[in-house]
């Protein structure tokens, strides 16, 4: 698959879905978060650190969880659900 067609792939198949990223304070889930937010997608965030998230995605949902607590993560999935 070319990049052109890649990316119109990506594009059209996460267009008006709704993501949560998990990591979202990390390099991947940073990129990823802008990405997806660019094809159209409705971007979730949780970071272990919500203040480290990077300043351009302030404005989408941000909760805080540690991966390793359960109930941090479905507390924050609930309240990302709501924004």
């Amino acid at each position: 698959m070319e990049s052109s067609s890649l990316k119109e792939y990506v594009v059209s198949y996460f267009q008006d879905k709704v993501v949560v990223i998990i990591g979202a304070t990390g390099a991947l889930g940073t990129l990823t978060a802008r990405t997806l937010r660019a094809a159209g997608a409705a971007v979730r965030l949780i970071a272990r650190s919500p203040l480290r998230v990077a300043l351009d995605l302030e404005d989408l949902p941000i909760a805080a969880a540690r991966i390793d607590e359960r109930h941090e993560l479905v507390a924050a999935f609930g309240e990302v659900s709501q924004g």
